[in-house]
């Protein structure tokens, strides 16, 4: 009798360890999904949607502050777009670095960024605007796509 309960703890716990073990399984494969899909929404191929939806907001915030009047037509797409953004942040996916904002980098620096300009000089550093700020998902520390940046010529 003894012999069987113990056997049967051993099986108990060998069942928890691969009930375990599929729940990580699980939860890597739902943060990889949820990671490809951000990435997809900023490909090249889709036309950088992330990124445009900053470009859009930062315009409208723009005009609204310069007491532009907007057309009531394109207060649907405005609303959407707002909409777009609060779901990317629930999602926890957020910006790098800000578009347009100008840096002074060295070659380290801008390791994982995709970089557009003149080869460094060994302990140079460089000027550049940020041209995509590059995404990332907070909650796993994952990098969803790169910053680009491009060398400003004085």
């Amino acid at each position: 009798m003894e012999q069987l309960e113990s056997a049967l703890e051993r099986t108990n716990t060998m069942l928890q360890d691969l009930q375990d073990e599929f729940d990580e399984q699980l939860e890597a494969s739902k943060v990889k999904e949820l990671a490809d899909f951000f990435a997809m929404l900023n490909s090249e191929k889709y036309g950088c949607i992330l990124d445009e939806l900053l470009v859009v907001r930062k315009g409208v915030d723009a005009l609204r502050k310069s007491n532009y009047e907007l057309p009531i037509e394109i207060n649907g797409l405005l609303i959407m777009v707002k909409k777009l953004v609060q779901f990317v942040r629930d999602s926890h996916i957020e910006p790098m670095m800000k578009i347009d904002s100008i840096k002074e980098v060295s070659a380290c620096d801008i390791e994982f960024c995709n970089y557009e300009g003149s080869p460094f000089d060994s302990d140079k550093t460089k000027k550049v605007r940020v041209i995509s700020p590059g995404w990332v998902y907070k909650d796993k520390d994952l990098q969803i796509s790169r910053p680009k940046v491009k060398e400003v010529k004085s």
